[in-house]
């Protein structure tokens, strides 16, 4: 499976840039199939929106983030402003930064429209089972 890492520049410019994988959501969703136990999550985010930097920061930065997504979940973020894809079954109202947790194909709770702590999406990817 060839990894498209995105716009590697913006997100190397995050809170010291990420310690984990970042996927497309095409890669995301291969990895999760031949991995069923591992949720992804998928933010739909822009690189001139201010909400998204803090949110991903704030995700780069997270220590049980940065452990999860190297071991037992799977993060996937699309830049909609630099053309990457939002698949067209997710519900998608236009507020960035969205947030989804997929497992197994399903949608695993109401879509988190807007900045949620880094806190409460760790707490939420550790409840996914």
């Amino acid at each position: 499976m060839t990894v498209h890492l995105l716009s590697a520049a913006f997100v190397l410019s995050l809170h010291a840039g990420p310690r984990f994988p970042v996927y497309k959501i095409q890669d995301a969703v291969t990895l999760s199939a031949n991995n069923a136990d591992r949720p992804i999550v998928f933010v739909v985010a822009t690189t001139s929106c201010g909400h998204c930097v803090n949110y991903l920061n704030g995700i780069a930065a997270h220590e049980g983030l940065t452990r999860s997504f190297n071991s037992s979940a799977i993060f996937s973020l699309s830049l909609i402003d630099k053309g990457d894809i939002l698949p067209k079954k997710l519900p998608f109202s236009g507020t960035t930064p969205t947030t989804y947790v997929i497992k197994n194909g399903r949608l695993m709770t109401a879509p988190i429209e807007g900045e949620t702590s880094p806190e409460n999406l760790y707490r939420l990817t550790t409840q996914i089972k």
